[in-house]
């Protein structure tokens, strides 16, 4: 089932190891709209369904689908809720907790990283520095697409002027011979 509320991504798993769009998409329940979808079924047809392009493509749709989110009224920054013991039988814990998960999914989801990675490389902005922000409830959804973008706007450039094939990585590379394999 979708999730329709933003008290609902309370509770939610966010840890992964390894990314996967689809993973997360399921987690929030649409992994069968992104699946649906039109321009994901073209690519996939033409590229196949682990090509790169498809998974940010999934990505930007998904990132849409949490628009309507990121656009409702936060609350207020709380700066004790990151240094307290979290008490999830207040209306306000839990309301804040699960705009937390909401904001960690939309990062994951722009930056294509899971939380640990993003942890471990210690992502500016954080969470606690994108509720901060002025006028946040206006702003939160463009400045999750503005690190989406990038994070993916040169590959898409690369991929649409056709510079990118099935393997990004093999692509760039040049092919060794068997002389050059055995002495190297």
């Amino acid at each position: 089932m979708a999730v329709t509320k933003v008290e609902q991504f309370f509770g939610l798993n966010l840890q992964a190891e390894q990314f996967s769009v689809d993973h997360f998409a399921e987690i929030v329940g649409l992994k069968r709209r992104l699946a649906k979808d039109r321009m994901v079924q073209r690519l996939i047809a033409a590229n196949g369904s682990s090509h790169l392009i498809v998974s940010i493509v999934k990505r930007q749709i998904l990132l849409k689908l949490m628009k309507g989110f990121l656009r409702h009224r936060f609350l207020n920054y709380d700066e004790s809720y990151y240094n307290k013991e979290v008490n999830t039988a207040t209306s306000h814990d839990r309301r804040y907790g699960a705009e937390e998960k909401l904001l960690w999914f939309c990062l994951i989801i722009a930056t294509g990283r899971t939380v640990k990675q993003l942890e471990r490389i210690h992502f500016k902005p954080g969470i606690e520095a994108l509720r901060r922000m002025p006028n946040m409830n206006d702003s939160l959804f463009e400045k999750y697409w503005e690190i989406m973008s990038d994070a993916t706007g040169e590959y898409i450039s690369k991929f649409k002027a056709g510079e990118v094939g099935v393997n990004p990585d093999l692509q760039d590379t040049p092919k060794k011979t068997l002389w050059e394999k055995i002495f190297s």
